[in-house]
Parts: C-alpha cells; sequence; structure tokens
C-alpha cells in the first residue's frame, strides 16, 4: 500500500507542484486588492464551484488511467487486499489535494492574521478545511463515475450539492460536509471490484447507492417538468410568465403590480364606505414599499455570511469589520492600513462600548440589524447607537425604510412605525417606542410586500402573499388594513388571488414522490437553526393531485414487481426494491431500472424433430 501511494505521489508531483503555486499566487493577489475574508458568500459559492471541478478532474483523470481492462486487471490483482489497493490510491487523491487546495488557503488566512490588521476569526481557520472537502467530494464524484456503471453513476451528483442548497452553518455545515464525504467514500468502495460491470450486492449497498440517485431523478424529473410546460406555453403563446398582461387576479400581476395599483386593486371590492375616497389618494400620493430579505441574518460561527459584515466611513478613512470572536467591529485605516480601534454599541450616558449582542448585518445607510434590535452608525463621532428595539421573540427580517415622517421595521410577525425625527437634534437620544404596530397576516416566508399609504387618520397597510412563489405554492392573498392613530387596526379588504399555473405544474413536487418530497426538506434543514424568514404555510394539496401521486405510487410498485423478477436479485433485495417502489414511486423505479439491468429471457431450448429417411 505504502509503495503504491509513493507511486501516486510521483505520477503527479509536477502537477502539483504548478497548481499549488499558481494556487497560491492567485490567493495572494485577490488579498492584496480586497478582504478575501468579508467578501458575499455568492463569491464564496464560486469559488467552492471551482475547487470542485477541480477535484472532479482530478478524479476523472486519476481513475481514467486505471478503467482500461488490462491496467484495472493489474491494479486489482496485486498481492494486497482490495482495501489496502483504495487506500493507496484514493489516500494519495486525498494527499495531494490536502497540499494543493488546503495549504494555499491555511496560508493565505495565517498571512492575514500575522502582517494585516484585518479580522481573522476562528472561523475563518476552519476555511481551508471547508476548501479541502468540497475539492475532495468533486474527487470522489469523479473517482466513482470512473469505475462505478456509467448507467447511473453521474447521478450521484445530489450528494455533493446537497452543501449548497443545505441551511446549516457553521459546525453543523461542516458536519454535512464530513457526512457527503463519508458517504461518498463509502460509495466508492462499493464499486471498487474487480468486475466494474456487477451492480451493488447486499440490501446496505443498494441502498446508499438508490438513496442519492433517486434524489437527482426527482429533481431532474421536476425541472424536466417545468421546463416542459414552459416550452410548451412559449410555443403556443400563452406563457403567463412571458406575456405582456398577465391574466387579471393572478399571482404573477400582483407581483409586477407598483404599489398605488396594489392597493387600488386590492380596495376594489371593499364595502368600507371611504375606500372610494382611499382609491382616489392612491392614485396622488406617495405608496411606502418594504419587503422581507431573501437571507436570514447571519449566525454565530457560519463560515461565510450573505453580505460582507463591514461598515465604511469614506469622511474617516475607516473601514469596520466584524469580529465574530469579539462581537466588536474593528477598523483599518484605508490609507495606512493600520488598526484604527474597536467599534462596540454605546448606550445614553455611557461612554463606554459593549460588544453586539449577536452577529450584525449591515444594510446601507448606516443600519445594522441585529435579533431583536436595529443600531446606526453615526459617522460623526464614529459610534454605534441603537435606533429601534422589538421584542423579544421577533427579529427584523428587513432594513428600514422612511415612510412620510415614520420609519418602517418589518419583523418575522409585525410591522412596526418609529419616529426618529428626535435623533436630529440629538443623536444621543434614547430609542423610542414603536409608535404603531400591526401584526402580519401570515408567515412571513409567504409575504411578498407591505405597501403603506398615509391617509388623514392613519394608514392603509396592504399585505400581499403568495406572489414570491407562484409556481410552487396554492392560492395567494391580498389583505388591506386601516391603522388609525389610535393604534385600532381594522381590516377593510380582503380579495383572492388567483394561480397562474396548473395544480400539476404548482404540486409537481408532491404528486411526483410525496416521499422524496420529505426527504428533500428534511435533507435542507437537517441540523440548521429554524429560520423565521423561510416560515412558510403551505396550502393543502388537492384530492385529485392526492390520487396522482397514489396511481403513481402503485404503477411503480406493479412494474417494479414484474421487472425484479428478471433481476439478478435476492429474494431480500427484490422485495425491498418493490417496496421501496411503492413508498417513493417514479425515481425508485427508474433507479431499480438503471442500477439493475434485466437480464436477457432465456429462449425455449430448440427439440430435434425426427425425419423419416427418403426412400
Amino acid at each position: 500500500m505504502i509503495d503504491l501511494f509513493k507511486a501516486q505521489l510521483i505520477r503527479f508531483r509536477w502537477w502539483l507542484a504548478a497548481f499549488g503555486f499558481a494556487h497560491l499566487g492567485v490567493l495572494a493577489f485577490v488579498s492584496r486588492m480586497m478582504d478575501p475574508l468579508q467578501q458575499r458568500s455568492g463569491l464564496y459559492n464560486l469559488i467552492g464551484v471551482l475547487y470542485f471541478v477541480l477535484g472532479l478532474l482530478f478524479g476523472l483523470y486519476q481513475l481514467g488511467g486505471y478503467r482500461r481492462p488490462n491496467a484495472w486487471l493489474n491494479l486489482m490483482h496485486r498481492p494486497l487486499p482490495r482495501r489496502a489497493i483504495g487506500a493507496g490510491v484514493f489516500g494519495a487523491g486525498a494527499f495531494l489535494l490536502t497540499l494543493a487546495v488546503a495549504l494555499p488557503v491555511l496560508a493565505i488566512v495565517a498571512g492575514q492574521y500575522a502582517w494585516t490588521a484585518r479580522v481573522v476569526d476562528t472561523r475563518h481557520w476552519w476555511l481551508p478545511v471547508a476548501a479541502w472537502c468540497v475539492a475532495m467530494a468533486g474527487y470522489l464524484f469523479g473517482a466513482y463515475c470512473m469505475i462505478a456503471a456509467r448507467r447511473y453513476a453521474v447521478l450521484v451528483l445530489s450528494l455533493p450539492l446537497l452543501p449548497l442548497y443545505s441551511d446549516a452553518a457553521g459546525g453543523a455545515m461542516m458536519a454535512i460536509h464530513a457526512a457527503v464525504l463519508i458517504w461518498l467514500t463509502v460509495l466508492v468502495a462499493i464499486a471498487f471490484k474487480p468486475d466494474l460491470s456487477a451492480p451493488p450486492r447486499g440490501l446496505a449497498a443498494n441502498l446508499a447507492v438508490a438513496l442519492p440517485v433517486q434524489a437527482m431523478i426527482y429533481v431532474l424529473l421536476c425541472i424536466a417538468i417545468n421546463l416542459g410546460f414552459q416550452l410548451g406555453w412559449i410555443a403556443i403563446g400563452s406563457d403567463p410568465l412571458n406575456s405582456g398582461a398577465p391574466p387579471k387576479g393572478g399571482l404573477i400581476e400582483s407581483d409586477r403590480a407598483k404599489g398605488p395599483d396594489l392597493i387600488i386593486a386590492g380596495l376594489a371590492a371593499s364595502a368600507d364606505a371611504d375606500a372610494r375616497l382611499w382609491r382616489e389618494q392612491a392614485r396622488i400620493s406617495e405608496v411606502y414599499r418594504i419587503g422581507p430579505r431573501r437571507q436570514p441574518l447571519p449566525t454565530r460561527g457560519e463560515l461565510v455570511t450573505a453580505e460582507p459584515q463591514i461598515i465604511g466611513d469614506a469622511s474617516r478613512n475607516l473601514l469596520w469589520s466584524y469580529s465574530d470572536d469579539s462581537g466588536y467591529f474593528h477598523g483599518r485605516d484605508t490609507l495606512t492600513r493600520r488598526a484604527a480601534g474597536t467599534l462596540g454599541v454605546s448606550t445614553v450616558g455611557d461612554d463606554a462600548q459593549r460588544p453586539l449582542p449577536s452577529p450584525p448585518l449591515p444594510v446601507g445607510d448606516g443600519y445594522v440589524l441585529t435579533e431583536h434590535a436595529v443600531y446606526q452608525y453615526d459617522p460623526h463621532d464614529a459610534r454605534l447607537r441603537l435606533r429601534m428595539a422589538l421584542p423579544g421573540n421577533e427579529i427584523p427580517v428587513a432594513a428600514p425604510e422612511p415612510a412620510g415622517d415614520s420609519t418602517l421595521l418589518l419583523s418575522d410577525r409585525a410591522l412596526y412605525f418609529f419616529d426618529l425625527r428626535g435623533f436630529a437634534e440629538n443623536v444621543d437620544a434614547p430609542a423610542p417606542l414603536p409608535r404603531q404596530r400591526i401584526d402580519l397576516a401570515g408567515p412571513v416566508g409567504n409575504l411578498s410586500g407591505v405597501d403603506v399609504l398615509e391617509i388623514g387618520d392613519g394608514y392603509l397597510v396592504s399585505m400581499t402573499y403568495g406572489s414570491r412563489n407562484f409556481q410552487t405554492l396554492g392560492d395567494g392573498y391580498q389583505v388591506v388594513f386601516k391603522l388609525g392613530e389610535d393604534g385600532r387596526v381594522a381590516q377593510v379588504a380582503r380579495r383572492e388571488l388567483s394561480p397562474d399555473f396548473p395544480a400539476l405544474l404548482r404540486y409537481r413536487l408532491y404528486w411526483l414522490s410525496p416521499a422524496m418530497q420529505a426527504l428533500e426538506h428534511a435533507a435542507v434543514g437537517f441540523l440548521a437553526r429554524p429560520q423565521p424568514l423561510y416560515a412558510v404555510e403551505p396550502p393543502p394539496v388537492p384530492d385529485n393531485i392526492r390520487m396522482h401521486a397514489l396511481v403513481l405510487c402503485v404503477l411503480s410498485l406493479l412494474l417494479a414487481w414484474n421487472w425484479s423478477a428478471r433481476m439478478r436479485l435476492s429474494r431480500v433485495e427484490r422485495w425491498a426494491w418493490i417496496i421501496g417502489c411503492g413508498l417513493v414511486g417514479i425515481p425508485a423505479l427508474l433507479s431499480l431500472r438503471l442500477i439493475h439491468p434485466l437480464s436477457p429471457r432465456r429462449e425455449p431450448a430448440m427439440q430435434a424433430v425426427p425425419v423419416a429417411a427418403p426412400a
């Protein structure tokens, strides 16, 4: 095994040296241009894709050299156990990726820590490990594609894609990466055998291979169904998304409507005596809009955040970067690149600064969102002061928005109206209590936006639900409230928003496979912290959609029973596949057909018929 390990190192030593130094040079150049530890998550995702592709190409090339029949026989028929041969080959690959990927990233993080005033937290030391995990996942996936049956090998792509869509963060995300690597290693061990064309044997091996294959088939079928509907509508010129005028009263129309038009449409069926006056006022007055963010607030220990946790102060040439370890913003002079102190929370009548209670998210105009509070950076004296506070069970989900004399703040449960005009005269004034509050009409995850119109004796508040997810959810709705100056709330109108797409398309995730939909939700939320921003209220599944799902599951069970009789399966494996196809449906049936090919039918033996000799 050691000799095989050394042979792999010698084989790729020049490739390792070339890529390693090139990788280190690129990272060093980028770190001179910007802070690589304070960037948007989209950039880190792009870098992760590059590391994955690198590992994929390495796995394909390394195992591709052994994939030829003679080379494979020479590799497998060594006087070593199969386990030792695999450890030598794949252990060398893992070691090479450590030197080429993880070590340069570690060098850049260590350089930032030792020679710059930039913030380097404990979480950042996990970035080399995360980069190695991503590259290693690509490497194992590429190796599996080479040694497993080509009918289904590429479909295990669902495993390395899981961290990209998981809601886990920090240590939980590292656990997800570890689980993916362990699963891929098991798959490679199953496929690493003398007969590469043989399907997996044993109940555990079948389950390990079938689950990721079925998950990928499920995703591809959902994409194909959606694409088929869209192309069909485009061909006949009736696609709701691409038509100039979307259907009236639908979710797409409400999603594209401006604030005044949305309020006018919402008040059309109102029985209130002032509805006509309000509609006229909406046409000539300004309507203020606020909606939930797409990304939740950062969590402590999160490796990368959706937005950089930095505050820029051009007047002082300062750049404040948040440290997750200390809870303070650490300043850096952009001209001298030297440290410039720390920034914490300032309280009224106290010059001492305290750490922020939770990881912040700067959102513009000096505002900084945290759990249960909103702070604002004052560039005149470089202080961070409390501006708006929420109850302990509510979280801000949007940046504050001005609305006339008020400032709107949207939480996961209510909309608040604050009066911040007093800070113009006294920046050290205590944070005011909200002037008014109105509860949300539904879960914030379904909320498309809130429109506010100022009227003579209060506000009109319109809440629109459903249009953010008009292809997957049921009917949306719009509710219009009147919020009086005394804080009393009265509902003045409600209208239902009809779906623009048929139920077969909107509920495709369900009828294609209810079990896979549940598994997908469980995998995405596994080890993840509950996020109020993602809280939704899914509509009940119609009976006809449930019937479609039941018919497909029964059909899959019957076909699996028929096909499995012609496959080389043990009795336990056959009945496990039959039950699985009955529970999962079409994805399980297709995976059965791909993983276990049908045996050829035996032709009946021909019997010799005696022929009388001619006289």
